[in-house]
């Protein structure tokens, strides 16, 4: 098991008014001690008072309140265009926070095109480098080699070979990868 120390926290919890705070180590290393923690979305605190947790929750209920408040005389259909909008701009903020400090490419607007579900799947695959091709295939030791299996030109089977392969018959990149994938598996 592997335990990441940078990301380790440990807490105590007392019922006492002292603070009790143990040394603990791992490794010959401190682990930090945290007077709150969060985990699946419920505050604790040292003492078990949940005053931290009632006021995180009431400070975003007061935000979605006051959304509310915005929409009360509003047209349903005006409403409902809204709240697509605001759960599409928080989800896609979302995603892209969660991926800024990933090795693969950004994601953005532009690189998950807004397009029927299999040619986003695809899109995506591609942009990512998961895209069960060969040569990404051959990192899990699936393929014996990590060459283009349909030619006999020798390259490496990724993303840039898929618009020069002889044996695909698809005119996108897209139509092209599943044409690929549906080869591979024959």
């Amino acid at each position: 098991m592997a335990v990441n120390l940078e990301k380790s926290a440990s807490q105590s919890f007392s019922l006492t008014h002292e603070t009790f705070r143990p040394e603990l180590q791992y490794q010959n290393t401190s682990i930090a001690d945290t007077d709150s923690l969060t985990y699946l979305g419920v505050t604790f605190d040292n003492k078990l008072s949940w005053r931290l947790h009632v006021e995180r929750l009431s400070e975003r209920f007061t935000n979605r309140l006051s959304i509310l408040k915005l929409l009360a005389d509003t047209p349903y259909w005006k409403i409902k265009l809204f709240l697509k909008n605001l759960c599409t701009s928080n989800s896609l903020r979302d995603l892209q926070t969660r991926t800024a400090l990933k090795s693969w490419r950004r994601v953005g607007p532009s690189s998950i095109p807004d397009i029927p579900r299999r040619d986003a799947v695809a899109a995506f695959r591609l942009n990512i480098g998961h895209d069960c091709l060969a040569a990404h295939l051959y990192r899990f030791d699936i393929f014996t080699e990590p060459f283009c299996l349909l030619c006999d030109s020798g390259e490496v089977m990724k993303r840039n070979h898929l618009l020069r392969c002889g044996a695909l018959q698809g005119l996108t990149e897209v139509s092209r990868y599943w044409e690929a994938r549906a080869l591979f598996w024959q």
